[in-house]
């Protein structure tokens, strides 16, 4: 039960916008009905990059320290995920760019 308690918790923590549902909602405030289709493509190229990039990252510490191999392309995918969590603006209406139309 304490471990049920403990998932729970850290999925609360979870923010709105890091579900599927969040990501879509996100991407259709900022691409109108037209763009989405080419933004979802460009978006889907992330599985194939990350691919590359974890092999390649991985790859390199394999002679060396073998722990490093999951330890940096875990860190690398920790600090990406905490600067979308704090970065993400889910709508171009709350960047507040006002003061520019007024120019």
């Amino acid at each position: 039960m304490a471990r049920y308690d403990i998932n729970n918790m850290f999925r609360l923590t979870q923010s709105n916008h890091l579900s599927p549902s969040g990501v879509l909602a996100a991407v259709a405030n900022w691409f109108g009905p037209t763009k989405r289709g080419l933004i979802f493509g460009i978006w889907n190229s992330h599985t194939y990059m990350g691919n590359i990039a974890g092999a390649a990252i991985a790859g390199r510490y394999v002679q060396t320290n073998w722990g490093l191999s999951f330890i940096v392309p875990g860190l690398i995918i920790a600090a990406t995920g905490l600067l979308v969590n704090f970065c993400l603006v889910p709508s171009k209406s709350k960047l507040r760019l006002d003061y520019l139309a007024e120019n």
